[in-house]
């Protein structure tokens, strides 16, 4: 039985609420070493992470089966805003 493997990369893109300049040149790196860590966590491989004072580029290479698993209801990294605190433990 053969078993495929796959990796995604994926281009996202984010910005401030409002596009708001917060993101500084003194603060910059802390945001984008702690992204870097949540991608290390979801055992990816952050290709680069760089932005400007609004939006931030990531590039990051990922596995499909954490993909899947994202997903996959009741996964409480996707669920609504509406859902935090009224719906049901999903822990």
């Amino acid at each position: 039985m053969s078993h495929t493997a796959g990796n995604l990369v994926l281009h996202l893109i984010f910005s401030t609420k409002g596009r708001q300049p917060l993101i500084t040149p003194e603060i910059r790196a802390d945001p984008f070493a702690c992204l870097g860590g949540i991608v290390r966590e979801m055992h990816g491989t952050a290709l680069i992470i760089n932005g400007t004072a609004d939006p931030v580029h990531m590039l990051f290479r990922i596995r499909a089966a954490v993909i899947r698993w994202l997903f996959q209801p009741p996964c409480p990294v996707f669920r609504s805003p509406a859902a935090v605190g009224d719906g049901p433990d999903y822990d």
